[in-house]
Parts: structure tokens; C-alpha cells; sequence
């Protein structure tokens, strides 16, 4: 999003007011307090802060933009922490865009990058001359800053809300840096939950299959103690001087994950309308561990998924309204991607009379958008958990599911693409049925 705009766009814009993705400030007078609206967009979804314009969009332009310019530069380089990249791609043969600012005079401009596709990423803060007055703009795009959670130098983590800039929760600060890779919360340590919550029996499946040796050998073989060999694969941590099994671990090895992750149950139900008013037909809370779940939720789906069929003489002919694989690879992605930081907020699985509707706690992880998640761009929320579903042969490694079969094979049954949608906090797939049977 950049300010290349006309002045009646802009006029527009103004006339809007302050929102989630633009901030008006008449001029710079605190560095600490514009560094946080800078941060707050960084640690949110990015977003324009204007200046030379006041809380109620009227303009009062700058009387020293080359100053004010100046004075951005400072405060993304060097009072947000890691620096903010305020930053537009311009193709490196194209000239400066009129009004478009760079570093001048004895302060440098900001280092360039690269973006993919040979473009190069020129520090830009564009000005606009509205009636004879100076706004300067600058805009902060998520996709080059993705070193979350950025902080101010005062030591404030912030993010955007609204129009306002808000301290970020705890809970919110380990949102933010799992989204941007920097931290996978499926790997930290689940506290109370000991080696005696493991089940030995689940433990010892896994470990056969992925080592094709029974547990008992391979310990006798390598001298390793349980506790050790989990700790080699990251299963087990100590915490305040306690063993604990990770997320992880818990989810597919506990003998009560939703003990210690409530979140971690599914709830389906199977509504016989075409919304959540209709008569419920099913419900059942599905709990256990995550390979567990994934088996109960298909049988969920074959129990109430309607199978219509053409008669012919004496013979049957059934007709599919759903693709099998799409369906198992849509629940597996849920049970795979979600944010199980986010605590009260289960996977919902919903069958409609028309539509099998996923939904899922968390926003899409780093990189991730609903465009390029249909091309089949892959980003792990949790790396251990995916680590131990492909060994188990419940996903692939490719990272190629939503392209190959959940978006091909739904089309081929249905003649409809499935859609994604983010609402809130929640990650939600409709799948559509077959029509006209």
C-alpha cells in the first residue's frame, strides 16, 4: 500500500478518519509516542501514518517537511527495535517518483533490500501538496517487517487496535512472534505434565514406526533412559527444575491431552439447514490425542454425510458429494496449523446441508495470506506437531495439500472452489457439496 494517490483519493482517505491501517498526527512532538503508532502497525497488519494532518482529518501541512522526513527516518531506524523497514518496491530502473523522499544531505538513507523477483526495496516516504500545504506519509507493509514483535526504545510493545495503539498482552507478544516464525509454541514445555502423564503405549506405536525398532530395544541398545531419548527429540524439557513434556508431546503422546490443553478437543456438529439455526442432527465433542482425533473426526464426517444414489434395474450406483482426500486434508491442516497458545478456542467442524465448514483458532502464520495459501505456499505455525503427523503418515512433507487436494479434488466433485476467510481470530474453509442430487 503505497500513497500513490491523487489528492481527491487522499482527501478521501483523510475524510474517513483513523482506522486499523492509518494514523494522523499534526506534527512530530513526541518521538517515543509516533515510534510506538510505527511499532503498532509493524506488529499488526501495517498500516499509513500521516503527518501534517490532524486527529479529525483536516490538513495543516508542514512548514519544514525535509525536517519532518528526517525525523521519520530516525525514528524507524533507531527507536523501533528491530528497525522498521518503511518501504516500497520500485523497479531499479524506474526513475524516483516525483514527491517520493529518499535520504538526503549528510544522513544516509536506509539500507536497500531485495524482494523476490529481482525487485529492489527503496526507503520511500512520499509527501502530497494538498492546496499549497505538505502531508508526508508513511507506510509500514507486514511482508517487510517480519522480524516480530518490534518494541519502541522505551520498551513498549504495541499493536494496533482500531484507531488506538495498545499495549500487547503477553498472550498477544507470543501470538505475534509464533506468526512470524520466530517462536513455536508447540515446542515449550507444558507445566505439570511429567513423565508419568505420558502413554507409554502411544509413545512406543510412534517409535516403532518412525524407527522400525521396538522402544525397549533401542534403549538397551543406546543406554538411554525414556527421559533422555525424549529430550534428544524435544519431547521433554525441564521447567523450574521439573520434566515436562512439551505441547507437543502432550498432544500426541499424554494419555489426557485435554488435561493440561483443553483447547486441543474438536467440536463437530451436523445441522440439518444451511446455518447453525437449523435442527442439530449430531454432535459429539471429539477428545484424545491429535492422531485420535483426526480418526474420530472422519467417522464423524462418514456418519453424517448424506450419500444419495441413482437406481439402475437391479443395481445401485452411489453418488460422492465430497472428495474423501479433501476433506481428511482440510481436518488434518486444522488439527496441524492451529494456534494452540489461544486457550478456549477449539476447532469447530460444521456439516451444513450444502457445506462442510473447518474452522480453526489463529490467523495464518508468517508469510501466509488467503491468496498464496491456494498456490500452495507453506509455513509451519508448529513445527514439532507437523513433524510427528507426516512421520505418521497423516500429512506429506511437500507442503502442497490445500493446491492438490483440497482445492483440485473439491472442484472436480463439486464444481466449486472451496473458500477460505479469516474472521477474527479464526481460519475458517467451506467446503461445498455436489448439487442438484
Amino acid at each position: 500500500m503505497t500513497l500513490n494517490v491523487t489528492q481527491t483519493d487522499l482527501l478521501g482517505r483523510l475524510a474517513a478518519g483513523e482506522g486499523a491501517h492509518q494514523e494522523f498526527k499534526g506534527l512530530i512532538d513526541n518521538g517515543e509516542s509516533v515510534a510506538g503508532e510505527i511499532v503498532a502497525f509493524a506488529n499488526s497488519d501495517g498500516g499509513t501514518l500521516f503527518v501534517g494532518v490532524e486527529d479529525d482529518g483536516s490538513i495543516v501541512g508542514l512548514t519544514d517537511p525535509d525536517t519532518v522526513f528526517q525525523t521519520l527516518v530516525h525514528l524507524c531506524r533507531d527507536r523501533c527495535i528491530p528497525p522498521v523497514s518503511p518501504v516500497v518496491p520500485v523497479e531499479p530502473p524506474h526513475p524516483t517518483p516525483p514527491h517520493s523522499r529518499e535520504g538526503t544531505g549528510s544522513t544516509p538513507p536506509p539500507q536497500w533490500g531485495r524482494l523476490g523477483g529481482g525487485e529492489q526495496l527503496r526507503p520511500v516516504i512520499e509527501q502530497l501538496d494538498v492546496g499549497g500545504r505538505a502531508v508526508l506519509g508513511l507506510t509500514i507493509r507486514p511482508e517487510l517487517n517480519r522480524l516480530k514483535p518490534y518494541r519502541t526504545a522505551g520498551g513498549r510493545f504495541y499493536m494496533r487496535v482500531g484507531k488506538d495503539k495498545q499495549d500487547a498482552t503477553g498472550r498477544e507478544l507470543v501470538r505475534i512472534a509464533q506468526a512470524s516464525g520466530e517462536l513455536h509454541y508447540d515446542e515449550s514445555p507444558v507445566l505439570g505434565a511429567d513423565l508419568g502423564s505420558l502413554s507409554l503405549s502411544a509413545f512406543e506405536a510412534y517409535h516403532r514406526i518412525q524407527f522400525g525398532m521396538a522402544l525397549e530395544d533401542q534403549l538397551a541398545q543406546s543406554s538411554l533412559t525414556l527421559a533422555e531419548l525424549l529430550r534428544n527429540l524435544r519431547l521433554l524439557h525441564f521447567l523450574d527444575g521439573e520434566e515436562c513434556l512439551s505441547v507437543a508431546g502432550v498432544l500426541l503422546f499424554a494419555e489426557s491431552p485435554q488435561r493440561w490443553l483443553s483447547q486441543s478437543r474438536l467440536s463437530a456438529v451436523a445441522f440439518a439447514g444451511l446455518d447453525e439455526d437449523g435442527d442439530i442432527l449430531d454432535r459429539r465433542e471429539i477428545t484424545g490425542r491429535l492422531p485420535g482425533i483426526i480418526e474420530e473426526t472422519r467417522l464423524f464426517l462418514d456418519r453424517n454425510i448424506r450419500r444419495p444414489a441413482k437406481e439402475h434395474g437391479f443395481g445401485r450406483e452411489d453418488i460422492q458429494l465430497y472428495d474423501p482426500k479433501a476433506l481428511g486434508e482440510a481436518v488434518v491442516n486444522a488439527v496441524a496449523h492451529r494456534d494452540y497458545s489461544l486457550s478456549g478456542s477449539q476447532i469447530r467442524l460444521f456439516v451444513f446441508a450444502d457445506r462442510v465448514e473447518i474452522r480453526s483458532p489463529g490467523r495464518l502464520p508468517n508469510s501466509i495470506t488467503l491468496d498464496n495459501i491456494k498456490l500452495g505456499v507453506h509455513a509451519e505455525r508448529n513445527r514439532a506437531i507437523c513433524t510427528l503427523l507426516t512421520q505418521l503418515g497423516y500429512m506429506s512433507a511437500i507442503g502442497t495439500g490445500v493446491p492438490r487436494l483440497i482445492l483440485r479434488l473439491s472442484r472436480q466433485v463439486s464444481g466449486r472452489e472451496p473458500d477460505f476467510l479469516l474472521v477474527g481470530e479464526e481460519l475458517r474453509v467451506r467446503i461445498w457439496a455436489r448439487q442438484g442430487v
